[in-house]
């Protein structure tokens, strides 16, 4: 039978389960999964077939298929800040409106970087601007926005060019005095540890 003339016809909006544990699966992201990339799956009612999700206003890839009830997304890329873990909201949109207040997804903080070797690792006090030094290591991320330093002995490096994951480029800054310092890296303001094969030596 038709429906009276005053009756409505509802879309129900979809919800994610508001439970960390079983409303997202997993909640936080694996170690390597800093900006995104891995598979997390939504649980929860009135998805449909079609419908979008973002984290932090980005939006995901829904994977096919999806089920009322559960959709596999791939994590988009973070933004906002690049240091430390950060946790931001996950919205579903369907044609019946947007999930509210469900669980948050936590992006793992990006793993510091490493320095293994400092080539040359000897050079006047005065600095050197060419041939460059070349830093080899871990963890240099080459991503956008990427704001990585280098210091010898807390002083600030130049002409700082990241070549790859593994590779820095720089001109050596003036010394304090002759003798042995660190060179470190920071990259998304964690900073590379000290070790035995970090170090450059000023000469006179």
């Amino acid at each position: 039978s038709k429906p009276a003339p005053n009756d409505q016809q509802f879309d129900y909006g979809p919800g994610i389960t508001n439970n960390s544990s079983s409303g997202l699966n997993p909640a936080t992201g694996p170690a390597g999964a800093w900006n995104g990339g891995n598979t997390v799956t939504i649980s929860g009612i009135n998805f449909g077939t079609s419908p979008s999700v973002t984290f932090n206003g980005n939006p995901a890839t829904v994977v096919q298929p999806v089920t009322d009830k559960q959709i596999n997304v791939i994590v988009p890329p973070r933004t906002g800040t690049m240091s430390g873990n950060q946790t931001v909201p996950v919205v579903v949109t369907t044609a019946g409106g947007q999930s509210d207040g469900g669980p948050a997804y936590t992006y793992p903080a990006p793993p510091a970087p490493t320095v293994s070797s400092v080539t040359p690792n000897t050079g006047p006090v005065t600095g050197t601007v060419t041939p460059p030094v070349t830093i080899s290591g871990s963890n240099f991320f080459t991503a956008p926005g990427t704001q990585v330093t280098v210091s010898f002995g807390g002083r600030a490096a130049t002409n700082v060019t990241v070549v790859s994951a593994t590779t820095i480029t720089c001109s050596v800054p003036q010394g304090a005095m002759p003798g042995r310092v660190e060179v470190q890296v920071i990259v998304f303001g964690a900073q590379s540890a000290a070790n035995a094969n970090d170090g450059y030596t000023y000469t006179p």
